[in-house]
This record gives C-alpha cells, sequence and structure tokens, in this order.
C-alpha cells in the first residue's frame, strides 16, 4: 500500500548465461532461480495461493507471481547472509521411501526453495509464513500442534534447535495421549521421523 511500491516492478527474464535459469529484478537486485524451481513454485502458488485467508489472487497475473516468489526468495537470500547453522538435506529418493512405506507428506523444517519436489501435496512449516504461505506453508513447526499423521523433521543441526525440536515433539506427543480417543481413532496415529546427528533425553519417552 506504501506509495513506492508501485516503483518497485519485478521484472522476469531468461539469464543470457545460462537458459535453465531465470533472473527476477527489482530496484536494482537480481536474483537468479532455475526454470525448474520456478515452474514448481508456480504450480504450488496455484494451488495455494487462492486457500490463503484474507487474500484475493489472481494466480493467472505473472506479475503478481514473479512478485511474490521475488519477495520470498529474497527473505531467504537476506538469511543466508547471515545463516552459519548446518542442516542434511534428505534425496528425493528418500522422501519417496517416507511417503511410500509411512505416509509422509509434510515436512516440519523447509522453504519453498528447497521443499521435496514431486508432489504439490507436500506441505512445510517455514521461518516466514508472511512470503511462504502462497506456497503451502503452515507456518511455524514450533506453533504446530498436529493430532494425527506421519511427518518428516529435519531440524537445524545446532544443539538448541534440536533440543527444542525434541522438546516440542514430545509436547505434541503428550498433548496427543491426554485425548482419549486418540489412539482408538480410525485416523492414523502421530508419527515424527527425525533426521538429527544426536537425539536428547527428552525423547526417551516417545522414542
Amino acid at each position: 500500500t506504501h506509495a513506492k511500491a508501485r516503483q518497485a516492478v519485478v521484472r522476469h527474464s531468461k539469464c543470457a548465461n545460462d537458459p535453465n535459469m531465470a533472473c527476477l529484478s527489482c530496484c536494482g537486485k537480481t536474483l537468479h532461480i532455475h526454470t525448474t524451481v520456478l515452474t514448481m513454485l508456480r504450480e504450488r502458488y496455484n494451488r495455494y495461493a487462492p486457500q490463503v485467508d484474507g487474500v484475493c489472487l489472481d494466480v493467472s497475473d505473472d506479475g503478481l507471481f514473479h512478485t511474490v516468489v521475488f519477495n520470498m526468495h529474497m527473505r531467504y537470500e537476506s538469511l543466508a547472509t547471515f545463516d552459519q547453522g548446518n542442516q542434511g538435506a534428505l534425496p528425493q529418493e528418500a522422501f519417496q521411501v517416507l511417503r511410500d512405506s509411512f505416509g509422509v507428506y509434510h515436512e516440519c523444517f523447509a522453504s519453498p526453495l528447497n521443499v521435496c519436489p514431486g508432489s504439490c501435496e507436500q506441505t512445510f512449516n517455514t521461518l516466514f509464513q508472511d512470503t511462504d504461505i502462497f506456497f503451502g506453508s503452515k507456518s511455524s513447526f514450533f506453533e504446530f500442534w498436529p493430532e494425527t499423521g506421519s511427518y518428516e523433521v529435519n531440524p537445524p543441526f545446532d544443539k538448541s534447535s534440536v533440543e527444542r525440536t525434541f522438546q516440542h515433539i514430545v509436547d505434541i506427543m503428550e498433548t496427543a495421549e491426554s485425548r482419549d480417543d486418540q489412539w482408538v481413532s480410525d485416523k492414523p496415529p502421530l508419527l515424527f521421523i527425525v533426521i538429527t546427528p544426536f537425539v536428547t533425553v527428552a525423547a526417551d519417552k516417545f522414542l
């Protein structure tokens, strides 16, 4: 709504040096994004953007789509400038096993740029709900309280993040355990598959 927002026009073009890369430019800043990732984002945007409460978007508007992608991508590029954390990425084949064997269609730590490709049904938790909700984000994992289902959990590998993650999982499980109907329901029970370099004591009760 700010007057200067009208001056911030995102321009989309192909990168001259690499036909597999696209460029999104705005106010002198250019971001590079692989065309396959941009296609994946478009599929997710078409599916999830119309579901955002209180927002009416014309998903056929390419300019609006590129603006939403630019805003999201810029947020993560800015974060990467300061982020020193490590995280192990699972290959797509591993996600396929999780889907086929455990019914996992949700990542508890991801972003629109690195959520597992291949299925728009794959939802995720994210750091930035304001920019990521248009691509299927379900808010921060630490604000996420599922009652049923299977989830892939791959937190940053620093000690505080892993400890906080296991504590939140325990809190979710204890909340579910307190509901009398949880384990007699026809819905699948809760399962968290955690990728981590170590396990904290907090997890012992449900490990």
